[in-house]
């Protein structure tokens, strides 16, 4: 998704990979990737997300709370 100029990707399951392959070839990139939670279906794709590992690139990782409610 791209908001206000930014590029925004939600969760990296394994859809990531062809999607990192796309974006390699617009280098350099500004990324931010939202993690809505942290089971291994919405990070396993992550490693294979190639413009992360481009030096002209700048990807940001965030991570949605890992508190737990109270009861």
């Amino acid at each position: 998704m791209t908001a206000g100029g930014r590029r925004l990707i939600f969760d990296a399951g394994t859809g990531i990979r062809p999607l990192g392959l796309e974006l390699a070839r617009q280098a350099p990139l500004d990324i931010d990737i939202y993690f809505t939670h942290t089971h291994l279906d919405h990070l396993s794709g992550l490693t294979f997300f190639s413009p992360l590992f481009d030096k002209r690139n700048s990807v940001r990782l965030w991570l949605a709370t890992l508190s737990r409610p109270t009861r």
